[in-house]
């Protein structure tokens, strides 16, 4: 049995979170928690390099470092000088909020006293674990997080708010592609994953209504290889969107929601990234299978609002099926609406005000 954690002989944390946007995210509400139960402490967060943005200049973070592991930190070499700069910092202690083999070999490697994690592949690495139970998807996965953080003696806080900071550099970087004094919606409508994806036609019908009805011009965001979808929904419209598909990096992004009235999507990353700037959001929800439902990955906070029509049986669907404009019943453009209206978001005229 490992030694049970003594928090305050730890001087130095390092919060391990280096996987996807939604995830990051939805993890920035434990930095307040652990400082505010150790003010003193020294609070590093590890992230992948493509969300460094989203951590950068939080109050309670001390120090950010960003992984590449498709650059600097892909080869061995790379891996290697990582971990020996990782154990120069002498951090007393590591928090892992995902259970990747890479990142447990990392802070094994780095010399780390304590490191905590989940019963996962190779949990064999960490000092302290939990059962990884994410999977059931019995609650959100905000929740789930603050479930190693009681390990610390860190109690869950009622109201768990993710947060991002704003930094000018990136909103200048959103002015040179968009006037954002307009008054516009952003949409997605592409997803990791087939079984994800409304309908193209669907995203357009919605499009079009909120152009026509509250004159707000629609916004299409994704990355370089989500144009076919955004291509899709452009040649299903009446009216004329601006792309900014793979032309923003995630702190412009967060700047576009920012300024946005609205932003519906499928169930991605960037939904948690709307939420967090308070941007009122509605993520389109097609599976409800343990761990993949509005459950465990709806968007927080008071305009966090999502619609699900449950058409994923099975993971093998999950994983490959196609959802098809036949298959969907109940939410249909109409349901999309009727929400919009019944929210009034988009009744008073000119940009958002910040």
């Amino acid at each position: 049995m490992p030694m049970s954690i003594d928090p305050h002989h730890l001087k130095k944390l390092l919060v391990v979170r280096a996987d996807r946007m939604g995830d990051v995210v939805i993890t920035t509400p434990v930095f307040p928690a652990i400082k505010h139960q150790f003010p003193k402490i020294h609070l590093a967060v590890l992230v992948d390099r493509a969300y460094g943005a989203f951590i950068e200049g939080n109050p309670y973070v001390d120090e950010l470092l960003v992984y590449d592991k498709q650059g600097t930190e892909k080869s061995l070499w790379g891996a290697y000088t990582f971990i020996r700069r990782l154990e120069a910092k002498k951090f007393d202690a590591a928090i892992l909020f995902h259970p990747r083999n890479r990142m447990y070999w990392t802070a094994f490697l780095a010399h780390i006293p304590i490191r905590v994690g989940y019963r996962a592949k190779n949990f064999a690495l960490l000092t302290h674990s939990i059962p990884y139970n994410k999977p059931a998807g019995e609650k959100h996965e905000a929740e789930y997080n603050f479930e190693l953080l009681r390990l610390l003696g860190i109690q869950e806080p009622r109201v768990k708010e993710p947060f991002i900071p704003f930094c000018d550099v990136y909103r200048d970087k959103l002015d040179v592609l968009l006037d954002t004094r307009m008054k516009y919606v952003v949409f997605n409508p592409s997803a990791s994953t087939p079984s994800k994806i409304w309908p193209a036609a669907y995203f357009a019908q919605v499009a079009d209504y909120i152009y026509e009805k509250h004159q707000a011009t629609p916004v299409m965001i994704g990355s370089k290889s989500d144009l076919p979808f955004s291509q899709a929904m452009s040649q299903k419209m009446k009216s004329r969107a601006i792309d900014l598909t793979g032309k923003l990096d995630v702190g412009s992004l967060a700047w576009l929601f920012r300024r946005a009235r609205l932003f519906v999507s499928n169930d991605t990353g960037p939904v948690h990234v709307a939420a967090a700037v308070n941007t009122p959001v509605v993520s389109i929800f097609l599976r409800n299978l343990p761990g993949l439902g509005p459950t465990r990955w709806r968007p927080l906070g008071f305009n966090g609002h999502y619609l699900l029509e449950d058409l994923v049986k099975t993971a093998a669907f999950a994983n490959h099926g196609k959802i098809e404009e036949s298959m969907l019943k109940s939410l249909t453009p109409g349901a999309v609406i009727r929400l919009i209206e019944e929210k009034k978001w988009l009744e008073s005229y000119g940009a958002k005000t910040e």
